[in-house]
């Protein structure tokens, strides 16, 4: 169980890097409006030449085969409630990589959530 535990935090490390690989993205590039399909056909190559972009459908891949692993070798109930840091991990990562405020109900909220991952794991 302790490889898995450590599995699904790296898991939700993945998935919270490839959420801010594209709120990063989508941040510096102009969106296209819904009335032009010629600007969204400009964002969308000038999408693919971006690292960044690129980056996202791999962390998504990656996170997915290994999330295959663990859910073949633990309970579904414990897998899941862990991989639920994925909440705590984006307010951390809102807060440090994108300037967004943390308040202390959002604190709580993460609090919260750590709580409940420790009492279905145990």
């Amino acid at each position: 169980m302790a490889k898995c535990t450590v599995l699904i935090l790296f898991i939700a490390m993945i998935i919270t890097a490839a959420q801010l690989f594209l709120k990063k993205h989508l941040l510096a590039l102009p969106l296209p409006t819904e009335t032009n399909m010629g600007t969204f056909w400009a964002w969308f190559r000038s999408s693919l030449g971006s690292p960044i972009f690129l980056a996202i459908p791999i962390c998504c891949g990656a996170s997915s085969l290994l999330w295959v692993w663990v859910m073949n070798r633990t309970d579904m109930t414990t897998a899941y409630a862990m991989v639920s840091v994925v909440y705590v991990f984006m307010f951390a990562a809102g807060y440090f990589f994108l300037g967004e405020t943390m308040t202390w109900l959002k604190a709580l909220g993460a609090a919260l959530i750590i709580s409940g991952i420790i009492c279905v794991t145990r």
